[in-house]
């Protein structure tokens, strides 16, 4: 619902479900943890026209797995100096 609210029915349109992923990373950085949220960056490719889930799915394709998997690898990078 947060990547394609376009694809949900009227019903829900008008009263979309909070996204739960951004204000649970927001409550662990409040607490000095760090939390990988790949949203931005799927909603970036989303829009750049890559189809980052399936259609009427929950799944990531390929390509949504490529997205957060990088978000996660830069997050290593920065908390691991010399991970690959």
């Amino acid at each position: 619902s947060s990547v394609h609210p376009e694809h949900l029915p009227a019903v829900l349109k008008r009263r979309l479900p909070p996204e739960p992923t951004t204000a649970v990373c927001e409550r662990l950085a409040a607490r000095g943890v760090r939390c990988v949220n790949p949203l931005p960056a799927l909603l970036v490719a989303k829009e750049s026209g890559e189809a980052v889930y399936y259609p009427q799915d929950t799944h990531w394709t390929q390509a949504g797995g490529r997205v957060a998997y990088t978000e996660l690898a830069n997050e290593l990078r920065a908390v691991l100096p010399g991970w690959e």
